[in-house]
This record gives C-alpha cells, structure tokens and sequence, in this order.
C-alpha cells in the first residue's frame, strides 16, 4: 500500500438500514458522514477496498444513493442520482468527483423534493424534461435556473 491509499471497509453496522464504507481507527469506524461510530460485536464487514481516493469506492451498494428518493442529481442525459434531502454535496463530491458549483454550471438539475427542482443553465435538455415530467415534476421555462 501507498502512501496515498487508504483501506475502506464496507461495514453493516447493526444500527444502520444500509451499509457504508468506513476506516478503522481501533475502537471505532470513521464514517464520512463525520462521525466516530463505536464497534459492535455483530458489525459485518462486507468488503474492504484499498484506494487513492474516495471516489474510486463503489458508492452504489451504500445508502448514499437512493434511487427511490425524491430528491438528488440528474445529469443532461437524464440519469437520475437519488440521494438524502441533504446528501447533495456528498453525492457530488464522492459518486460523480465533483462539487456541487461545478454540476450546476454544466448543466445538471439539483431536485429537493418533489415540487422543487432547478437547473443554472436556461435550457435543460429533452432527457431531464422527459425525467422531470414522467416523475411528477412540473416543467415551467421562466423557473429555469433557480439554483
């Protein structure tokens, strides 16, 4: 191992509903959620990866993406990236290695909740329009851009 990787370990905790990749530091997790979680004899390690970057986990067999959530990130192509009501950045930073700056100046649609959405870009694109609209969301051109 480098000097720049880190091991991650996929851990289901058995107070959480979903697993999470944490690092070991003796008596407890580090969750990057910020906290220090205290070990339990019935934690499951489910994986344990060594990285450069925390963006190089697979982020997907976490609860960090929720695909049934209404709120979360949706690309130009209309991909939808669910995630908590405030899991936005963390989304961004670690699943697609951006900030939140950066997807909204090219472009992508940060949703809230069902009734609100925007995009900093005039335009979205028939993909996000065709999203939108199929899950609940009015489409009204003079609300475009109200990230």
């Amino acid at each position: 191992m480098s000097e720049f990787e880190s091991t991650f370990y996929l851990l289901k905790a058995t107070y959480w509903a979903k697993p999470w990749w944490v690092e070991d530091n003796g008596e407890y997790w580090i969750n990057y959620r910020g906290s220090l979680v205290p070990k339990h004899k019935d934690d499951e390690v489910l994986d344990i990866c060594v990285v450069e970057n925390i963006t190089d986990l697979d982020w997907s067999v976490t609860g960090l993406i929720e695909d049934q959530t209404n709120c979360g990130w949706l690309s130009r192509e209309g991909k939808w990236y669910g995630c908590s009501h405030m899991g936005h950045r963390m989304v961004a930073q670690w699943v697609l290695n951006s900030t939140e700056k950066k997807l909204g100046q090219s472009g992508w649609i940060r949703v809230w909740h069902k009734d609100d959405w925007g995009c900093e870009l005039r335009g979205i694109t028939e993909s996000q329009r065709s999203w939108l609209e199929n899950h609940g969301h009015e489409v009204d051109e003079t609300e475009w851009g109200r990230l």
